[in-house]
């Protein structure tokens, strides 16, 4: 075989194993209480979770002046149940309109997981006043090296 034909399957082969490999961010949405599934199954990175959500109100309307109460559950690929009580930073949203809020702030960052697999994560909201405004949340997993 000549070298202008190797360099070229050479340069052919990079292009696909490029091509296949797993994005760096993945972005996923659920209603309120399903859940969403974290790949955290590669142990050569960190990862970063930010928390996203859209909250809807009737034109011109009232806006809650607090941050939003949260309860974010955990499932580990084995199964153990974490959970804890957070607070989402609502004072500058991403973008606003008459209708709507939109909200994003990091959750998690540099994470090592104690065990690497597919995690689940659950949001419910602990306030009645937001729960009538937000339908679901959405994650960002960024993979970070």
């Amino acid at each position: 075989m000549d070298t202008g034909r190797n360099s070229l399957l050479i340069s052919l082969l990079f292009l696909w194993l490029t091509a296949c490999s797993q994005p760096v961010t993945i972005e996923m949405y659920a209603p309120i209480g399903e859940e969403l599934v974290l790949d955290m199954s590669d142990s050569l990175y960190t990862y970063d979770i930010s928390l996203f959500t859209r909250a809807d109100f009737p034109a011109f309307s009232r806006r809650p002046n607090y941050d939003i109460p949260l309860e974010v559950f955990l499932t580990s690929p084995s199964g153990r149940e974490f959970s804890e009580e957070v607070y989402f930073p609502t004072a500058e949203p991403l973008r606003s309109t008459a209708f709507s809020d939109d909200y994003m702030a990091p959750w998690r960052t540099g994470c090592e997981p104690i065990e690497y697999g597919k995690w689940t994560l659950s949001i419910s909201i602990k306030d009645s006043e937001w729960e009538n405004h937000i339908y679901g949340f959405g994650a960002i997993l960024e993979k970070k090296r």
